[in-house]
């Protein structure tokens, strides 16, 4: 469900989260749009679909600045990104109780 597309001039996104690498999670009342640097923008019409393609990301990421190219080390990969995408899911998902 991702729309790859030039991020329009004048688009008022505020951004909701700042990643390492230079990523970025930005969200306006329709969209949102992670951006990847150098010039990467992808469109979403809901977080989950966000969060999916960052996860897929950074799995790939992973996968290939790991030295073993083998089941193990994919695994590995695959455990890594899920915990760093559930440590961003967990702040956005929790409801502060003060203030």
């Amino acid at each position: 469900m991702k729309i790859n597309m030039k991020k329009l001039q004048g688009e008022a996104y505020q951004t909701v989260l700042n990643l390492p690498d230079g990523i970025k999670i930005e969200a306006n009342l329709n969209n949102w749009i992670l951006l990847i640097p150098p010039r990467n923008y992808s469109y979403f019409p809901t977080l989950d679909f966000l969060l999916d393609d960052l996860l897929n990301y950074k799995i790939k990421l992973y996968a290939i600045q790991n030295e073993k190219k083998d089941l193990t080390s994919l695994k590995e990969s695959i455990e890594k990104a899920r915990k760093e995408i559930m440590d961003i899911i967990m702040p956005l998902a929790t409801i502060r109780t003060s203030v």
